[in-house]
C-alpha cells in the first residue's frame, strides 16, 4: 500500500472519542465536545475544547489550536511526543496489517512541510486584526451576532471561525501607502490564517445593509486572499469542494465529513491555491461557484485544473435557484439537503456529459 494511502487509512479509522477517553482526563462540554487541560499553557481547568465531529481543538485560554482532522498533530501535541512517534503509534493501532516504513512516511511528511513553508513564504503575514475589531463572545447580543444568527450561523460556528465585529465608526481603512481603502464600520470580520495558524489576512462583510458603505466586502489592503484558502487546514479525504466565499464553505461543510469545502475568495482558483491543494495530496476537485455568473469561469478553471488533479467535477445546477448561493442555504430549513442534492449531481469534466453541460448555456 502506498505511504499516502496508509496515512489516509489511519485518518479514516481514527476514533476521536475513544482516543480521548482512553488517554486523557476529560469533561464533556455539550454538542459532543470534550474538554481537557491544555498542554500549551498552564491551564488546569479543562480549557482545551475538542470537537470530534469536526476534528479540531482550541484552547480558550491561550488560543492554542490545531486544524481539522490532523490526527498526527493532535496526538503529537497532546501526548508530548514527536510527529513521527505519533505516526508509529497510530499506525500500529489503526493499520496493524500494513507494514509501515516510518522513515518513508516521515520523509514524505517532512518534505511536504518544507514545501508548505516555502509556499507560505509567499504570504504576507500580518500582526493583528484592525484595532476596532472586537471578538464576538457569548452571550450572542449586538448587531454582529444578529447578522450572523439571521444568516443561519450557529454560535459554535461563530466561535470556531473566531469572528470579530467592528462597531459603527467611522473607521477609515488605509493601505501602507496611505491610500484609502474604505470604511471598516459595521462589519463582521473573518480572520484568515496561513501555515501554523499565523494570521495572513482578514475579510470584512457588511452586517447592516442599511448602513451606507463603499463595498459589501472589505479585505486587508496589504495582503492577497487569492494566495490562500479558507480554512487553511488539510482536507479529511483527497476530495475537496471549492466555493467562492467563507459562508459558502461553512454551508457545504455542514453536510458532514468527509466533505471538505474551501473558499477561494472569488470565482477563480489561483496558481497558489492549486499548489496548496497539491501539497495536501488532493486528487479530486469539485467546483461549486455561484450559478448566476460563474459558468464561464468554471469552464476555464476546470480546464486548468486538469493538469494537476486526477478528477475534476462541475455541478449540474439546472434546478438550483439563480437568486441564491451556497451561503444562503445556512438560513434555509432545507439548505443542507439542497447542497447535498446538488453535490450528488457531479459532472466529470472528462465525460460526454460535460460536453453537453458546456453547450447548455
Amino acid at each position: 500500500m502506498a505511504t499516502k494511502n496508509i496515512i489516509r487509512e489511519i485518518k479514516l479509522s481514527f476514533e476521536w472519542e475513544d482516543y480521548i477517553e482512553e488517554h486523557h482526563e476529560y469533561k464533556t462540554a455539550g454538542n459532543g465536545e470534550y474538554r481537557i487541560s491544555c498542554i500549551n499553557c498552564d491551564d488546569t481547568k479543562y480549557k482545551l475544547y475538542i470537537n470530534p465531529s469536526k476534528g479540531y481543538f482550541n484552547c480558550f485560554k491561550c488560543d492554542f489550536k490545531i486544524g481539522a482532522y490532523d490526527v498526527f498533530d493532535f496526538v503529537s501535541k497532546t501526548e508530548g511526543i514527536s510527529r513521527s512517534q505519533a505516526m508509529i503509534q497510530l499506525g500500529r493501532q489503526y493499520a496493524p496489517t500494513t507494514p509501515v516504513d516510518i522513515r518513508e512516511v516521515y520523509a514524505q511528511q517532512l518534505q511536504a512541510r518544507k514545501e508548505a513553508e516555502l509556499a507560505s513564504q509567499a504570504l504576507r503575514y500580518i500582526t493583528a486584526l484592525p484595532k476596532p475589531c472586537k471578538p464576538l463572545l457569548a452571550p450572542p447580543t449586538g448587531p454582529g451576532w444578529k447578522y450572523l444568527l439571521d444568516r443561519g450561523f450557529t454560535q459554535q460556528e461563530v466561535t470556531d471561525l473566531s469572528v470579530h465585529y467592528v462597531p459603527e465608526g467611522p473607521y477609515e481603512l488605509f493601505d501602507d501607502n496611505g491610500k484609502r481603502r474604505g470604511n471598516l464600520s459595521n462589519r463582521v470580520v473573518f480572520p484568515v490564517y496561513g501555515g501554523d495558524n499565523a494570521l495572513v489576512s482578514w475579510q470584512g462583510r457588511v452586517a447592516d445593509v442599511s448602513y451606507k458603505l463603499d463595498d459589501k466586502y472589505l479585505a486587508c489592503p496589504d495582503s492577497d486572499l487569492a494566495r490562500t484558502l479558507h480554512p487553511y487546514v488539510p482536507p479529511y479525504e483527497d476530495h475537496v469542494v471549492l466555493v467562492e466565499g467563507i459562508l459558502d464553505a461553512v454551508a457545504v461543510r455542514r453536510c458532514g465529513k468527509p466533505i471538505s469545502a474551501y473558499a477561494t475568495f472569488g470565482k477563480h482558483v489561483s496558481k497558489e491555491q492549486i499548489k496548496l491543494l497539491k501539497l495536501w495530496d488532493v486528487r479530486e476537485v469539485t467546483l461549486f461557484f455561484d450559478k448566476s455568473d460563474a459558468k464561464k469561469q468554471m469552464i476555464k478553471d476546470s480546464e486548468a485544473l486538469k493538469m494537476h488533479f486526477d478528477k475534476i467535477n462541475v455541478l449540474d445546477m439546472t434546478d438550483w435557484p439563480k437568486e441564491i448561493d451556497a451561503g444562503d442555504c445556512l438560513r434555509l430549513e432545507d439548505g443542507t439537503d439542497r447542497i447535498r442534492e446538488v453535490l450528488s449531481k457531479k459532472i466529470d469534466v472528462y465525460s460526454t456529459d460535460y460536453l453537453r453541460w458546456m453547450k447548455s448555456f
